[in-house]
This record gives C-alpha cells, structure tokens and sequence, in this order.
C-alpha cells in the first residue's frame, strides 16, 4: 500500500488519470478524472480503457505498488471463487 507522501503526490499531479503499476505491470483500478469521462464514452467494444491511457501518456500518474496483481473479478462466479479463498476454512477461527 503506497504511504501517505505517496497519495499527496498523486494528488498534486494534476494527472486527470492515476493508474496503479504492480509488480507485474499496470492494472486496476484506474481512476479518471470527469474530463476524461467523453473519451471513455467513445470507446467500442471489449478493450477497456487501455486506448485513451495510451492516447497521452503524459497524462496518466503511475502510482508503484510492491504488490502482485490481484485477481480480475468479472462475473459473479469470478467474486465468489476468491470469496471462497478468503473464507477461515474453519469459522470458529474468527470466533471473538
């Protein structure tokens, strides 16, 4: 988790995009500042947004975080399988 100086520079950027940067490259989730909002409302078909952070690179703030990526979660099915992975295989573990 990036620390608190990190947040602040974002912030200061002025970037109307901020994008997270893995261990093992970009990912989500991104963040688009409201005069992005019409590029994004052009796009067509399955590509995500990957084109309009493209378009500018300049405009996009990487923030670096020491983490692998995490999981896509697309569809109900995809939430619950990594629902599961995080569920105490014995709940009595959690019990207060």
């Amino acid at each position: 988790m990036p620390d608190e100086s990190a947040r602040v520079n974002v912030r200061a950027s002025g970037r109307p995009i901020v994008a997270p940067r893995y261990q093992d490259g970009p990912g989500n989730p991104v963040l688009f500042d409201r005069v992005i909002f019409a590029e994004l409302l052009a796009l067509q078909g399955d590509q995500g947004a990957r084109p309009v952070i493209a378009r500018q690179p300049a405009r996009v703030e990487w923030v670096a975080l020491d983490l692998p990526m995490p999981q896509d979660v697309d569809t109900p099915a995809d939430y619950e399988k990594i629902r599961s992975a995080l569920r105490p295989a014995n709940p009595s573990d959690h019990a207060v």
